[in-house]
């Protein structure tokens, strides 16, 4: 009997990716704040690889921003770049407009019921401050919002983008309005369910457009109005 012969380059690069992923989601969680030294032994150790792909992983995180290597000091997660936040998000907020426009992947009955059950987790969330909790439902909208993007290229850009901004939140969590915050989200995202089941696929590029631009706007209020 003939047996497929397994792609071992297939699912290394599987493997890859999900440590990738996995890093990533802990930087932007703040697991890891800016500033700390990740070890490539002790990362191998954890994941059980070798340290190979360990290193694959920092130099593709290194390359979005998210770690620097530094001499004598090692690869350490990078600080928060509040300076050059507007400029992030004015190019994430241009983008969004294509997403409507470039290959749209319109949602199928799974894709939706995904958004329902994200808004009612969000709702949920208003009277049990958990910042973690919204910083991953935040990563949630936004793998949600990649799988109706159809162009490869945008899509990597819109993710790469994403994850550059994604632990301000965290950063600037002491000086939000939680519960204010909490509701302006699951409003956002019922406005995307609405939207989504209405098959506007152009409508959906101009709601996420909306979306970013309203969450730079709240930044920077909390920002100017934190004391110093």
């Amino acid at each position: 009997m003939n047996r497929p012969i397994p792609n071992r380059r297939s699912r290394a690069r599987e493997r890859s990716d999900a440590l990738y992923r996995e890093l990533r989601a802990r930087i932007s969680t703040l697991e890891y704040p800016p500033l700390t030294v990740l070890s490539e032994n002790l990362l191998a150790a954890e994941f059980g690889v070798s340290r190979s792909p360990i290193r694959q992983v920092l130099n593709r995180l290194e390359a979005d921003g998210l770690v620097e290597t530094r001499h004598g000091a090692g690869t350490m997660v990078t600080d928060i770049d509040l300076a050059g936040l507007e400029q992030i998000y004015g190019f994430r907020m241009r983008l969004a407009e294509l997403v409507g426009d470039l290959d749209p992947a319109p949602p199928g009955p799974t894709d939706l019921a995904a958004w329902r059950a994200l808004k009612a987790d969000i709702v949920a969330l208003h009277d049990r401050p958990e910042p973690v909790a919204y910083a991953r439902f935040n990563m949630q909208f936004h793998g949600l919002m990649l799988d109706r993007v159809g162009n490869p290229p945008l899509r990597e850009a819109i993710d790469r983008l994403f994850f550059q901004t994604a632990r301000v939140w965290l950063h600037n969590m002491p000086d939000i309005d939680w519960a204010e915050e909490v509701a302006i989200f699951g409003r956002e995202v019922g406005m995307m369910v609405q939207t989504l089941e209405l098959g506007d696929m152009h409508g959906v590029g101009l709601v996420y457009r909306n979306i970013i631009a309203s969450s730079l706007y709240r930044l920077f209020v909390y920002r100017h109005a934190a004391p110093d």
